[in-house]
C-alpha cells in the first residue's frame, strides 16, 4: 500500500526534482503537490476542491518548504499539531539551507525532520528511503501499542 506524501511548495522546479525521484525509484510513496499553506490546510480539513477523499487522501507525510509565498509554515504546523486527528502526522521541512534557529524552530513546534533542497534525485531518494524505514518501525510501534491497549 502506497503512503501519501503531501508536499507543499512553491518552487515548481523543486516539486519536479522530487517527482522525478520518486518517479525514478521504487518507493511506495503518492505524491500531492499544493504550492503553499494555506492549500495544506484545506486539504487536510477536506475543504473546497480537497473535499473528495478518493481524489485527495490523507496524508501519512507533510513535506512543507520553509520560506513559502503565503501561509507561514510554522503557522501550518502549529495548525496540524493542535488537530487530535493529525498529532502523529510526520512533518518535514525542506529548506534552502538550514539554519540552527530554523531548526530549533522546527523541532520545537513538532517538525520531526527537515532536510536540505537538492536537485540530486539520489540525495532526495536516500533521504526518502531512510525516513520511510522511520515510518514502518513507527507504525509498526503504534500498532503494537494499540493492541496492548485492546487487550489491557
Amino acid at each position: 500500500m502506497n503512503k501519501i506524501l503531501l508536499y507543499a511548495e512553491d518552487d515548481a522546479a523543486a516539486a519536479v526534482t522530487l517527482r522525478q525521484a520518486l518517479l525514478a525509484a521504487d518507493l511506495p510513496l503518492s505524491l500531492h503537490v499544493i504550492r503553499e499553506g494555506t492549500a495544506a490546510i484545506a486539504y487536510l480539513s477536506g475543504k473546497g476542491i480537497y473535499s473528495d477523499r478518493n481524489a485527495f487522501p490523507l496524508p501519512d507525510v507533510i513535506i512543507s518548504n520553509l520560506n513559502p509565498k503565503a501561509k507561514n509554515p510554522y503557522e501550518v504546523l502549529e495548525w496540524v499539531r493542535h488537530q487530535k486527528q493529525f498529532r502523529n502526522l510526520s512533518f518535514i521541512f525542506h529548506v534552502s539551507e538550514i539554519t540552527s534557529a530554523d531548526l530549533r524552530e522546527a523541532v520545537e513546534l513538532g517538525a520531526n525532520s527537515c532536510f536540505e533542497k537538492t536537485t540530486n534525485c539520489r540525495k532526495v531518494l536516500d533521504y526518502l528511503r531512510g525516513k520511510l524505514a522511520d515510518f514502518a518501525v513507527r507504525s509498526a510501534c503504534a500498532q503494537r501499542d494499540r493492541a496492548i491497549r485492546a487487550n489491557a
